[in-house]
C-alpha cells in the first residue's frame, strides 16, 4: 500500500507529494490524491483521471514510474482535458517521488505497453526532464551548507599537526581534544554537513592513501618471516579481541574496532574498522574512545618496552622487530626504537609497516564477521570489500611496481595523515565532550588486555622467527 506523506501547495500552483511503499500505483495512489485535492476545493472532471503530461493523453497503466525516479502529473481544468478542476486556479501540476532504494520494481503487468519507438523515447525524455539539475544557485547553497564544517575540519587537522610538533604529543589525541572543544560550543548543527564529509568519505580516502606507504623492497630486507609474524599478530589480536569482548559483554563491532587498533596500527586501524562496521553513534563514540586509549597505551609502551627488551635479552634486531610488532602507533614505534639506536628504529619501522600491510585483509575479515543475519547469527553472504580497501590495495600494488614516484609517495602520506586527523576531529566534534568523557570501564579493560596479549604474542614470534 503506497502512503502519501504530505501534500504542499506552492505559489506556482504546484503540488508536491512524496510517497513510498509497495503496490499498484494506478489503483492505490489515485484515490488518495483525489481525496486530498477534493478536500482542498478541487473536483474531478472527466472519466480518465489525471494524465502524465499535458501533451500526452495516456491511460492509467502508464503512470508507473520507471527506475524509481518518480512521476509528474498535470491536472487539467474543465474544458482543457480530463482531470481535476478548481474554480480559482487555471491549472495545477502534481509531482510525486519516493526513495529509489525502497521502490519496488514494476511487474510485467504494470509496465507500460511499448507501441513503437515513440513511447520509449517519450519516457526517456521524461526521465531526463525529472533529473535534478545542479544550478549555480544550488552550488552556492551547497557551499554555504558545507563550507563552515569543511573549514572547521581543516583547522582542527592543521592545529593538531602543529601542536603535535611543538608539544611532542600524539596528533590523533590532540585532534580528539580539539574536536571535543568544538563540540562543547554546540555548533554541530551549523557544521554537521561539512564535518560529515571528513567523518565518512574523508576517512575512507585517508585509509586508502595509506597503501602508498607500503614498500615491498623494504620488506624484502626483513624477509618473509616478518610478514608471517605480523599476520599472526593481526589475526591473533582480532581473535583475542572478539573473545575478550564477548566475555566482557561488549558488542562485536566495538570489540573488533578495539582489536584492530591494538593489533594493526592504532588510530588509523580503528578508523578503518569503524568504516567496515555499521554506522551508529555508539560505534563512533567507541572509535573516538579507542583512539584516545591506544595513544595513551602506545605512549606507555614507548617508555616501558625498551627496558623490557633489554631485560629479556633481545638483540638489537630482535628488539626492533618486537617494538614494531607490539606497539600500536607508528610515532611511538619510532620513538621506542630511537631510544635504543638508529638501526633499531629502522628495523622497528619496517616491522610496523608489515603490520599495516594486513590492514586491507583485516578490514575485509571484520566486515565478514559483522555480516550476520538477525536470526541465528549466520553469515548472510559474502559481500564485496569496501571501495577504500580496493584503493588501499591498488596503491600498495602501484608502489610495489614502482609506478608512484618518491615525491608523490610523501605527498600521499601527508594527505593521508591530514585526512585521518580531520576525520578524528570531526567525529569528536559531532559526539561532543559529554559522550566522550563518559568512561567505559569494559572498553578500557579490553584495550589493556589486548595490549598485553599483543606484546606477549609479538615476543613469542620474535623469538621463533628472529
Amino acid at each position: 500500500m503506497i502512503e502519501i506523506n504530505h501534500l504542499e501547495v506552492h505559489p506556482q500552483r504546484e503540488f508536491y507529494s512524496p510517497y513510498r511503499g509497495n503496490g499498484n500505483l494506478s489503483n492505490n495512489v489515485f484515490l488518495r490524491i483525489h481525496g486530498i485535492l477534493e478536500r482542498l476545493g478541487f473536483s474531478q472532471r472527466g472519466s480518465h483521471g489525471p494524465v502524465v503530461h499535458a501533451s500526452s493523453q495516456i491511460g492509467r497503466r502508464d503512470l508507473w514510474p520507471a527506475h524509481g525516479r518518480g512521476l509528474e502529473l498535470w491536472l487539467h481544468p474543465a474544458g482543457r482535458g480530463p482531470g481535476l478542476h478548481h474554480p480559482r486556479h487555471p491549472a495545477v501540476r502534481l509531482r510525486a517521488h519516493w526513495q529509489p532504494d525502497r521502490a519496488p520494481p514494476a511487474r510485467a503487468s504494470e509496465q507500460p505497453l511499448r507501441q513503437g519507438r515513440r513511447p520509449l523515447r517519450r519516457r526517456r525524455l521524461d526521465e531526463r526532464r525529472n533529473r535534478p539539475r545542479m544550478t549555480a544557485a544550488a552550488l552556492r547553497l551547497n557551499a554555504v551548507r558545507i563550507g563552515p564544517g569543511l573549514l572547521a575540519g581543516l583547522l582542527m587537522a592543521v592545529l593538531a599537526k602543529l601542536l603535535s610538533q611543538s608539544l611532542h604529543a600524539p596528533a590523533p589525541l590532540l585532534a580528539v581534544a580539539l574536536g571535543m572543544m568544538l563540540g562543547a560550543l554546540g555548533l554541530q548543527g551549523q557544521l554537521g554537513a561539512g564535518l560529515d564529509l571528513f567523518a565518512k568519505p574523508g576517512l575512507r580516502l585517508g585509509v586508502a592513501m595509506m597503501g602508498a606507504q607500503i614498500s615491498w623492497t623494504e620488506f624484502a630486507a626483513l624477509g618473509g618471516p616478518a610478514v608471517l609474524a605480523s599476520g599472526a599478530v593481526v589475526l591473533g589480536g582480532l581473535g583475542i579481541g572478539a573473545l575478550a569482548g564477548a566475555a566482557l559483554g561488549l558488542p562485536l563491532a566495538e570489540a573488533l574496532i578495539a582489536a584492530a587498533a591494538c593489533s594493526i596500527c592504532g588510530a588509523s586501524a580503528a578508523l578503518a574498522a569503524s568504516q567496515a562496521a555499521p554506522s551508529s553513534p555508539e560505534n563512533q563514540r567507541t572509535t573516538a574512545l579507542v583512539i584516545v586509549g591506544v595513544n595513551l597505551l602506545s605512549t606507555v609502551a614507548m617508555l616501558a618496552y625498551p627496558p623490557v627488551a633489554n631485560a629479556l635479552g633481545l638483540t638489537a634486531h630482535q628488539a626492533g622487530v618486537f617494538f614494531g610488532l607490539s606497539i600500536h602507533d607508528v610515532a611511538q614505534v619510532a620513538g621506542a626504537g630511537a631510544s635504543v639506536s638508529p638501526e633499531v628504529a629502522g628495523t622497528a619501522a619496517l616491522a610496523k609497516l608489515s603490520r599495516i600491510l594486513w590492514l586491507g585483509p583485516a578490514v575485509v575479515l571484520i566486515g565478514l564477521m559483522l555480516t550476520r543475519t538477525s536470526e541465528g547469527g549466520r553469515v548472510s553472504g559474502l559481500q564485496a570489500p569496501p571501495l577504500f580497501v580496493w584503493g588501499f590495495a591498488a596503491l600498495a600494488a602501484a608502489r610495489g611496481l614502482n609506478l608512484i614516484p618518491p615525491s608523490l609517495v610523501s605527498v600521499l602520506a601527508a594527505c593521508s595523515s591530514f585526512l585521518l586527523l580531520a576525520g578524528v576531529g570531526a567525529i569528536s566534534a559531532k559526539l561532543g565532550p559529554k559522550a566522550l568523557l563518559e568512561v567505559k570501564p569494559r572498553l578500557a579493560i579490553l584495550l589493556v588486555t589486548l595490549t598485553v596479549a599483543v606484546a606477549i604474542l609479538a615476543y613469542a614470534l620474535t623469538r621463533i622467527f628472529f
